[in-house]
């Protein structure tokens, strides 16, 4: 039997985490695709990342637009982190994604 512990630490300073009402991740959990609702961020360019429950990247994308939507058709089902990252705020949410076949 193998046993994995892992520790994460965050030290942020000077960024402000956009609460869960700014920015959501819909529908959770997800089959064919999720929407991405930035919330007031129209118009800004902002970079959203989506790792899997490894931590390797799955795809990147800059977008300036207010919602995003991300194909989930060439995912594996698993825990998916969606990372969104503009000039002064960044925020992280998890999204659950399954096969129906």
């Amino acid at each position: 039997m193998i046993t994995l512990q892992a520790t994460f630490v965050c030290y942020t300073t000077g960024i402000n985490e956009i609460g869960n009402e700014e920015v959501s991740v819909f529908p959770n959990p997800a089959t064919d695709d999720f929407s991405i609702d930035l919330g007031n961020q129209n118009g800004r360019m902002v970079r959203i990342s989506i790792y899997n429950e490894m931590g390797e990247l799955i795809t990147e994308i800059n977008s300036p637009n207010q919602q995003e939507n991300i194909s989930t058709k060439n995912f594996p089902a698993g825990f998916y982190f969606v990372k969104v990252e503009g000039d002064n705020f960044k925020a992280t949410r998890k999204i659950c994604v399954f096969t129906t076949s």
